[in-house]
């Protein structure tokens, strides 16, 4: 039991450093984990030794080691064929719209970025290899959940769905409507339900049975996504995921696209 223990105070901690990229001092991650830090202390020890967690300055904070970021960079190589497929695409995309494009699969209990191309201007949300976000408060997360068997959608969410801010949806009714919602639209949407500044929009993509493998999302500073411009979106998102599935189930290349997404109709550039 106390082996199991360690392993679970071990993944919190990992857990807690990746989701700062800042770093996080000693006291912080005790309070975290919830443990004494003389104990933290010699699991972070133990971490840096490895590659795990690195800290670059003696009382500094911990932030991800290069052990870790590597064990991030294989989820990539592991999607490798649908990341290949779907690249050219989500360029496309981007350069329609000019914001952050990314591609996420399910791990574990949460969506996770596999590929992401960000937007250039200077205001922009940002991501990385590997981000985690939320199934029920996530745009990528409600696609990767809306065509799963009830069941299957039990045992991704926490019997308590966590707030992270007023639009978090958090009552399970309430989601499971929504994911209904998803599955007649085709589209999902993340309307400051995660970050009160940002939102996104998402489609699914299929594999050559027809099961949703991943999400692609787009995400936008509130102020240059207003709600008149779903709709535009929603069209844009719709031909780009339906080009990426068929391309998957009849292509065994990974070729360049022979032919574009129709542009975003006039004032559809507003994300």
């Amino acid at each position: 039991m106390a082996g199991i223990q360690s392993v679970s105070r071990t993944l919190r901690i990992l857990d807690a450093v990746a989701a700062n990229p800042r770093g996080l001092t000693l006291q912080a991650i005790a309070r975290h984990v919830d443990a004494n830090v003389t104990t933290v202390h010699n699991f972070l020890a133990t971490l840096v030794v490895e590659g795990y967690l690195a800290q670059g300055r003696s009382r500094g904070p911990y932030t991800v080691g290069p052990r870790l970021l590597a064990l991030a960079n294989t989820i990539g190589v592991v999607h490798q064929e649908l990341t290949s497929v779907a690249l050219p695409w989500i360029e496309r995309f981007r350069d329609e719209v000019d914001e952050t494009l990314h591609l996420s699969v399910l791990v574990g209990r949460e969506a996770t970025d596999i590929l992401f191309i960000e937007s250039s201007q200077s205001v922009r949300f940002t991501s990385s290899v590997g981000k985690r976000m939320p199934l029920h408060a996530s745009a990528a997360g409600k696609i990767l959940l809306a065509w799963r068997a009830p069941v299957d959608v039990d045992g991704l969410l926490d019997a308590t769905l966590p707030a992270y801010t007023t639009e978090t949806v958090t009552d399970r009714p309430e989601l499971d409507r929504r994911l209904a919602e998803v599955r007649e639209r085709g589209y999902a949407v993340n309307l400051g339900e995660l970050d009160p500044s940002v939102r996104c929009i998402a489609g699914p993509i299929r594999d050559r049975d027809g099961q949703v493998i991943a999400a692609l999302s787009m995400s936008a500073p509130v102020f240059r996504f207003p709600d008149e411009s779903v709709h535009e979106l929603r069209d844009l998102m719709d031909r780009t995921v339906t080009a990426i599935t068929h391309q998957l189930r009849t292509s065994n290349n990974h070729s360049t696209p022979t032919a574009s997404p129709a542009p975003v109709a006039a004032g559809g550039k507003t994300v």
